[in-house]
């Protein structure tokens, strides 16, 4: 989108016109804006739970609605069919045919290893330290995904990190 031009010139007799290639869409960006004044608002507190939670819910609320109804996006736990458990996982895409195993009063839930598609770890910023503490969150996520599938096999659980804000930039890890 031109940078003279603002979401609202792209309507046309109240319908949305499609953005041209290389252009932000309009819906994209308030949706971006709406997550990041979230997670602002969630910066005022001083509790580190209430923090990471709201950088999980917007993006959680995001991958909902534009996710084909084929996914189910949630917190919690995976399986492993040997009985191992992995740790916390902020985000788990997971393969809405196959059912959950269990659902917690928090809302988290725990998902056979089989539905898990992908993991996010969920950051509202970031520094290197953090960076370091996602790669070994991100092996022991691999540990037990591992009695099943070697590491960037098909079927291996994708992993990724998502951040709002970062203090990183082109620096070597």
């Amino acid at each position: 989108m031109p940078a003279d031009q603002s979401p609202k010139q792209t309507m046309k007799a109240g319908m949305m016109l499609k953005p041209k290639h290389g252009e932000v869409n309009p819906v994209f960006l308030n949706e971006e804006r709406s997550m990041i004044a979230e997670v602002d608002k969630a910066l005022q507190t001083e509790n580190a739970q209430i923090i990471g939670a709201n950088g999980e819910i917007p993006l959680r609320g995001f991958l909902t609605r534009y996710l084909p109804s084929m996914f189910k996006v949630a917190t919690g736990k995976f399986i492993t069919p040997s009985g191992t458990l992995s740790p916390q996982i902020d985000i788990m895409l997971l393969d809405s045919r196959y059912p959950l195993l269990s659902h917690h009063a928090d809302g988290s839930v725990t998902a056979m290893m089989h539905s898990v598609i992908c993991t996010v770890e969920v950051k509202v910023s970031i520094n290197r330290r953090e960076m370091l503490g996602i790669k070994k969150h991100h092996d022991t996520i691999f540990q037990p995904n591992s009695e099943q599938f070697p590491r960037y096999i098909y079927g291996s659980i994708l992993s990724h990190a998502f951040c709002y804000r970062s203090s990183l930039q082109d620096q070597k890890l």
